[in-house]
């Protein structure tokens, strides 16, 4: 799948995507002396993803003009993802994400990204051509999260695919140490232009201030989004839709978890690639939660999807079968 001009891609990612040194034995960091090197961050885990699924994807952003920028940009283009829109700053640094094991839950993630070149993103620096030869654009909540100029640069690019006919979708994404002091007027504006909107359960909690399932549900239903998606982790998904006015909903996979990071950027992928190949929402959903599933299996965020077949043939028999 392409974009109006062949030449470019069909779904555009924008966002960070910071260099991410993960310890190899679980404890403090202050005992860790080896460390993994990966490139993290959910707009390139979206772009891969969907490159992976057999969507041309394209990213756009700023990394440090560094060896760790050079890293993130060479990793992320040898997913299969162009990152011809990525610009070098010679002035800011790359972000930087260091990741805790820890013995018993999750692991603990610490961000070193106040003012990196990410962060200067603005509607001055957007390819604004590249943007209007897409489909679609995908967005998260970190980015107008970042900084003032990341939030006008992320609703500029919705506006400019908008207005070019494309289409949009957000997912929430709220990072704690990300402070967004009211959410829901925030992402307003994102959502007011979204056709998909990702969220979790504990994510839609904070939006509107309540617990109650089914008042969570009342008031995703009354944004207006033509397509709502509801993550429940391993519970599944479910969705809701403006033509069919009504919930659906489709069951999680049991896997074994070895690392729960990634999982909703996969969700996201697989749900927006099975959409394009126009399956109908509740074959969209349960391919989307097999892939969620499939990325808590492995350690990085964008291993677990290795093709469209096999993701295909993991949703329909999850229990597996040998290869011979």
């Amino acid at each position: 799948m392409r974009g109006e001009d062949d030449s470019m891609p069909f779904v555009v990612t924008m966002g960070e995507t910071m260099v991410a040194l993960v310890a190899e034995e679980p404890g403090p960091l202050r005992y860790a002396s080896r460390f993994q090197r990966r490139a993290a961050g959910a707009e390139s885990n979206v772009a891969i993803g969907l490159a992976h699924l057999g969507v041309e994807a394209g990213w756009i952003s700023r990394v440090g003009d560094d060896e760790f920028g050079r890293y993130v940009c060479a990793t992320v283009r040898g997913e299969g993802v162009d990152v011809s829109r990525v610009e070098l700053d010679p002035d800011r640094p790359t972000g930087i994400m260091i990741k805790e094991l820890r013995p018993v839950g999750k692991s603990r993630v610490l961000y070193y990204r106040s003012g990196s070149a990410a962060s200067a993103l603005s509607p001055q620096t957007l390819p604004t051509a590249y943007l209007r030869s897409a489909r679609h654009l995908h967005l998260t909540g970190i980015t107008p999260a970042l900084s003032p100029s990341c939030a006008d640069a992320a609703l500029t690019a919705a506006r400019t695919v908008v207005e070019a006919g494309g289409t949009v979708s957000f997912d929430v994404n709220l990072r704690s140490q990300l402070v967004v002091n009211d959410p829901l007027v925030t992402f307003g504006p994102f959502i007011e232009l979204a056709r998909f909107l990702f969220l979790g359960a504990d994510e839609a909690e904070q939006l509107f201030q309540t617990r109650g399932t089914q008042d969570i549900e009342r008031e995703l239903a009354s944004l207006g989004v033509p397509t709502v998606i509801l993550k429940l982790g391993a519970n599944g998904a479910r969705a809701y839709t403006s033509t069919e006015g009504r919930w659906i909903a489709a069951a999680g996979y049991k896997v074994p978890v070895v690392d729960e990071v990634g999982a909703g950027d996969a969700f996201a992928a697989a749900y927006l690639a099975a959409t394009f190949r126009g399956l109908p929402v509740d074959d969209a959903l349960r391919i989307a939660n097999a892939a969620g599933a499939l990325a808590t299996t492995v350690p990085g965020d964008v291993e677990g999807l290795t093709g469209w077949d096999e993701l295909e043939q993991f949703a329909l028999r999850p229990e597996g079968v040998v290869q011979r």
